[in-house]
């Protein structure tokens, strides 16, 4: 087996994560120690403290903010080095912790300074273990380096405060309370409270450490969980009868891919064998107007995926969806660069069955707006190959109702490439008139229609004139029996590129009045990525189809 190598996506992956994270925490971080620095400013002012308010306490405050503010700085710039961003980091977080134990020498012993430090620096540290990736190594370095500044500096600050005067009078105090008297010397109470620390800061090392391998190692399970291959997922784009279709892209060549995956649940064997069969078959399809298949691979559990080229438009379905019947002109232009595309299709021997709206993409390629591509040939069956009973059985319906040829129905098993020519037809009708050709209650009504009843012309569905030559060529596509029809794709497409008093189709303008809207759709309709670890063993690949190399 062979793990996908994403090394270098992942690298990088993490460095911009790292800096963005970065530049959050030092400016969230620095404005509180800055506002807290100005609080007790105008607090001191008000008081009338003076000169006094230049004090250590003071200059821990504004010094801690001042190192957050400056890490803020270094990360909102140009992408820094990761050794870089973690030195800052780690600069940062030992200087404000300095600065925090600096400011107990300014807080009375009575008032326990060692207590507050203990809070104030162990809370930052704990959102800074939530908030910055780290790993549990480097937590435990840089929590025991800042607990060896708050022991030390637990001790020296008792032994500077810890005057003879001050001594005398927590004597004083305590033998005026309930514990008794008691005799302790300042070196004594500086032991003391230091071991109080050490035992604090052990504990707070440990949780810490402990926090960042959970934290760490989710967020590393969850990286993981999004690449495939040489592929890393981004976001889920859609999802169809076998698979689910995700935005990604290359570790090594960062082109942006679409991946199809075949859904868990979807995963039988006979599922696998055809969706395999699916690519195998479309990858050796070039056609223009069919969409290009890059690469494929297995888990070692099974799963199956393809790469193929990333599309940035909109199905026939979201078209008509959003505007509604469309001009004579434009589907021309998409019905016979469909043609084009199955008609490459037929003459090697594969039929679709699953020509329809969402399966027909309009895009812009190579600065050409509205570029048609025929997708997913996840039903495609190979004409005269042995095929399996349970994937081509007399009993099974493939495909969809709303576009399926009458012999779909009766006769799954003998259907040939015509029924795409019926299919391609019903395209076009949905295309001209916004509906589609036949409409029921439910599956059996639809397909019946299909089997039995004319279809309603599309001008008198519409209520008004349709270009009479096109009508008539969908509506021959939609002949019962398939001697009727075009026999081939290539004669359909010859047929429509005969109609000569058509414009050509420019659908620039149309996308500059749609495309914002469109891009909203696709928005609402992205969710999460994959939540499990999948492997490739690229070794486990079966044999491609005969004829391909």
């Amino acid at each position: 087996m062979v793990r996908g190598t994403t090394t270098g996506a992942s690298d990088e992956e993490a460095r911009e994560f790292l800096q963005r994270r970065l530049r959050k925490f030092g400016l969230i971080a620095g404005n509180f120690f800055l506002v807290a620095w100005l609080i007790r400013l105008v607090g001191g002012l008000a008081e009338g403290y003076g000169v006094r308010l230049i004090s250590v306490s003071m200059g821990g405050h504004l010094a801690a903010s001042l190192a957050l503010l400056a890490a803020w700085v270094v990360a909102r710039g140009k992408p820094r080095s990761m050794g870089t961003l973690r030195f800052v980091e780690a600069a940062t977080i030992l200087e404000a912790s300095l600065a925090m134990v600096i400011m107990a020498l300014d807080i009375p012993i009575i008032g326990h300074p060692h207590k507050i430090v203990l809070v104030a620096v162990s809370f930052g540290l704990f959102v800074r273990v939530i908030y910055i990736p780290s790993s549990p190594k480097r937590t435990f370095w840089l929590m025991s380096a800042v607990s060896v500044m708050a022991v030390v500096g637990t001790y020296v600050t008792v032994m500077l405060n810890a005057t003879p005067e001050v001594m005398a009078a927590l004597a004083v105090m305590v033998e005026a309370s309930d514990i008794g008297p008691i005799a302790v010397t300042a070196s004594e109470m500086a032991v003391g409270w230091a071991f109080e620390v050490a035992l604090y800061w052990g504990f707070a090392v440990g949780l810490c450490t402990a926090g960042s391998q959970v934290i760490y190692g989710l967020r590393r399970e969850v990286r993981h969980s999004k690449r495939l291959g040489q592929y890393t997922l981004e976001s889920l784009l859609g999802e169809g009868g076998m698979g689910a279709v995700y935005r990604a892209s290359h570790a090594m060549l960062r082109r942006p891919t679409a991946i199809k995956l075949l859904l868990p649940d979807k995963a039988g064997e006979d599922a696998l064998v055809r969706f395999e069969r699916e690519v195998q078959l479309t990858a050796r399809l070039t056609h223009a107007n069919t969409i290009t298949v890059f690469d494929y691979g297995r888990t070692p559990d099974g799963l199956f995926y393809y790469a193929m080229e990333l599309l940035d438009g909109a199905t026939v379905a979201d078209v008509v969806e959003l505007t509604g019947p469309q001009p004579p002109e434009r589907v021309r232009h998409i019905l016979s660069a469909c043609a084009g595309a199955l008609a490459e299709a037929h003459d090697i021997g594969l039929i679709h069955r699953d020509v329809k709206p969402g399966n027909i993409m309009l895009c812009t390629q190579g600065g050409e707006a509205d570029v048609p591509k025929v997708l997913d040939f996840g039903l495609v069956k190979q004409l005269g190959a042995n095929v399996s009973n349970s994937l081509s059985a007399s009993t099974t319906i493939v495909g969809t109702p709303l576009y399926l040829s009458p012999e779909a129905v009766t006769s799954a098993n003998l259907l040939d490439h015509r029924a795409d020519i019926y299919a391609l037809g019903a395209v076009g009708y949905y295309l001209l008139t916004g509906r589609h050709v036949f409409e029921g209650g439910n599956i059996i009504e639809v397909c019946m229609k299909h089997v039995g009843e004319a279809p309603i012309p599309p001008s008198d569905r519409l209520g008004e004139p349709v270009h009479p030559a096109l009508e008539a060529l969908v509506l021959r596509c939609l002949a019962k029996l398939p001697g009727e029809r075009p026999q081939n794709a290539r004669e359909l497409r010859e047929a429509l590129l005969e109609i000569s008093d058509l414009p050509r189709w420019n659908g620039a303008w149309w996308w500059d009045e749609h495309g914002a809207t469109i891009a909203d759709v696709h928005t609402e309709r992205q969710a999460s990525s994959l939540n499990e670890t999948i492997d490739i063993d690229m070794l486990a690949r079966r044999q491609p189809a005969p004829g391909k190399t």
